[in-house]
């Protein structure tokens, strides 16, 4: 059975303190210490992309005017494969879905590997049972589940790859999942 590569988690570990740390920040602009605005060159900008590839220097974007600072930090997320509060267009939900009362914290496409990370208010056995019918009505096999403190992992192989998910009760009472889907 194939675990999550470490480099994905650490990944998301950073994306998710950057993020926290420019919501925490209380500003959505990019300035330098005098205060002035800071032009950027924006990736995915057409009008920078055009220029790179003709040879010459982007002009710089002034980002007060263009996109926050969040929307340029999820665009550069969106470029690495990964996703916030949404599914990439051709991402698996058939084989690794949304529950029904899951709401998406983060997904991630990075070659054959597919990660759906969501936060769910329900009982953790109810929603491991409803997932464990789910896999193995596509013809997967569950493998022995493993329990440390509030957190359980099991393993679900079959023709179409191998899932790994992962169960973890939070604070609040609603249970963080992680399904991962390695298709190699």
């Amino acid at each position: 059975m194939r675990t999550v590569p470490r480099s994905l988690l650490v990944c998301f570990a950073l994306f998710s303190l950057v993020l926290l740390s420019v919501a925490c920040g209380g500003s959505d602009t990019a300035a330098t210490a005098d205060g002035d605005d800071t032009d950027v060159a924006v990736a995915g900008d057409p009008a920078t992309e055009e220029k790179a590839e003709a040879g010459k220097s982007p002009e710089p974007i002034n980002v007060r005017e263009s996109a926050s600072v969040i929307d340029a930090f999820r665009d550069a997320a969106a470029l690495q494969g990964i996703y916030f509060k949404e599914v990439p267009e051709g991402f698996p939900l058939n084989i690794i879905p949304l529950h029904p009362d899951g709401e998406i914290d983060k997904s991630s496409v990075n070659e054959e590997d597919f990660t759906l990370l969501q936060v769910i208010a329900g009982d953790k056995d109810g929603i491991f049972d409803w997932y464990k019918d789910h896999f193995e009505g596509l013809g997967f096999e569950a493998g022995n589940p493993f329990t440390m403190g509030t957190r359980t992992m099991v393993g679900f192989g079959g023709s179409d790859g191998e899932v790994s998910m992962t169960l973890s009760e939070l604070e609040d009472g609603k249970i963080f999942v992680s399904l991962v889907l390695s298709q190699s």
